[in-house]
């Protein structure tokens, strides 16, 4: 037999074992853990999902396609006949709003902040009597399971049924045909367009016309004067527009509700500081509205039944205090030297940060054992007194797990206390709730949940100037949940 036939035959040989090889153990049996998850997290291909795996908690929207939303936009639909009105994802919302006029939020920022984006437009949105469109969320560039800007379906972030049962909405594919794929006007305080951005997001073209921007738009700037809020009264004046498909460009912190001082005087404040107030003798018809938007953009059920199961595993039926400690070194750090350096004039925040880039771990311990003993003697029924919690959970950015682990020695020498950290949820999670869905989207999940074990500690104290625990507040304020005191809260700094 011939060299050449030989080395023939062995290669044949060689790759029809490997085939047999890798289709008995695939490669990530080979990967554990974090690691396992990362790789399939970066390598998962979107696909239209089912509930059919392992999966034990129900996240698929009815009506929202899992390909559409966590897909590269495309554009290749159907169009919608003019005379036929798209199909809303709740038949009966509580506000029903004109079927045939809508609004579409081209979202901004981290998780939270997307979801600070889609209040402010359902706001709007029943102000100006237009459809809610869902439209598509997007993960945190830092997180390594992103690429960039890496979709995320929309049942992961907001129980979007709730948000249906409010306001009349329907569907981003729903939408694309009954423009026909395109939009008639954007709605924004910029002078920059982001033409490549509202395309991506929303696979549509945008209706040409004349103009410095070579589109429509409608919003409030007036030569030489920077307009970046809209006061609630003014928006049908501001935003009124016979256009029927309409994008909200950054539709993030523009708008000022009616409030009343306690002199019973009418006041503008921002949507976020008006609800967040514990004190809720002075509420407008502004800020109730605000309040129900907010309850019905909760997280997703499972998310809550997650979280639920989680800290039943973790402490029983015991309580626990949860704290978010956002201040880390990369993002926080680097936002404070600007502030620093005199490009945020607010010495609030310049004493914060002053205080933040020198602490140490056992500062944090000795400020919060300090912050909770205010609180102990606060017992408002039999058995919820601060005095019985002896377990805490702190949410923090990953980088800070050595800081958060110094502290937690700290607190165990001193107290008995315990401290519980995303580190043991990754570990639940990556083994009960082990299916396809936790692979694409661990981190962004972690957050998610790490939001909901806060807002069931029985006192929350929260990271100053963070929409992460600005959420977390306003759900503990306006969704009762037994066990916690919300009137307790309070920043950790």
């Amino acid at each position: 037999m011939s060299y050449r036939t030989v080395f023939i035959t062995t290669l044949i040989t060689t790759v029809i074992l490997s085939t047999i090889y890798f289709n008995l153990y695939p490669v990530d049996v080979f990967l554990s853990g974090r690691q396992r998850y990362a790789s399939l997290g970066k390598q998962a291909k979107t696909c239209e999902c089912t509930q059919t795996d392992s999966c034990s908690y129900k996240w698929i929207v009815d009506g929202l396609s899992t390909g559409l939303y966590e897909a590269e936009a495309k554009h290749n639909y159907p169009v919608l006949s003019k005379s036929k009105l798209p199909k809303l994802l709740h038949k009966n919302p509580r506000y029903i709003l004109n079927p045939d006029k809508y609004i579409l939020p081209l979202l901004e920022g981290g998780p939270n902040n997307q979801i600070f984006c889609i209040r402010e437009t359902i706001f709007i949105a029943v102000k100006l009597n237009r459809t809610l469109v869902i439209p598509r969320f997007f993960k945190h560039f830092t997180d390594s399971q992103s690429d960039g800007t890496t979709f995320i379906y929309p049942g992961h972030r907001l129980n979007i049924e709730t948000v249906c049962n409010l306001v009349s909405c329907i569907s981003l594919d729903n939408f694309q045909q009954a423009c026909e794929g395109q939009l008639d006007a954007v709605m924004t305080f910029r002078t920059k367009i982001e033409t490549k951005t509202i395309v991506s997001h929303t696979g549509m073209t945008m209706k040409p016309t004349t103009g410095e921007f070579g589109i429509k738009l409608i919003h409030r700037l007036f030569p030489g004067i920077r307009q970046d809020k809209v006061f609630s009264k003014e928006i049908k004046k501001t935003f009124g527009s016979e256009d029927r498909c309409l994008l909200y460009q950054r539709p993030l912190f523009n708008l000022l509700i009616e409030a009343k001082n306690k002199k019973g005087r009418i006041i503008k404040k921002s949507a976020l500081s008006a609800i967040s107030e514990s004190d809720r003798t002075y509420r407008t018809n502004d800020i109730k509205l605000m309040e129900d938007i907010t309850r019905h953009t909760q997280a997703s059920p499972y998310i809550g039944k997650l979280a639920s199961d989680f800290l039943q595993h973790l402490v029983g039926n015991r309580s626990i205090v949860s704290v978010h400690w956002r201040y880390n070194q990369g993002d926080y750090f680097r936002r404070c030297h600007n502030i620093l350096k005199g490009k945020n004039q607010l010495v609030r925040m310049q004493k914060l940060c002053s205080k933040v880039l020198n602490y140490t771990p056992e500062d944090a311990v000795k400020t919060f054992v300090e912050k909770l003993a205010t609180k102990a003697d606060y017992s408002p029924g039999p058995n919820e007194s601060v005095n019985t919690v002896s377990d805490v959970y702190i949410a923090s950015p990953p980088s800070e797990r050595l800081f958060i682990k110094q502290f937690a020695g700290i607190l165990w020498k001193e107290k008995r206390w315990t401290v519980h950290t995303s580190e043991e949820l990754e570990d639940y999670i990556t083994k009960v709730y082990d299916c396809d869905v936790t692979k694409r989207h661990l981190y962004d999940l972690i957050s998610s949940l790490e939001m909901e074990i806060c807002a069931r500690g029985k006192v929350f104290f929260q990271s100053t100037s963070s929409t992460w625990s600005a959420n977390v507040r306003t759900s503990r304020l306006l969704c009762t949940r037994e066990g916690t005191l919300p009137e307790m809260d309070s920043a950790i700094l």
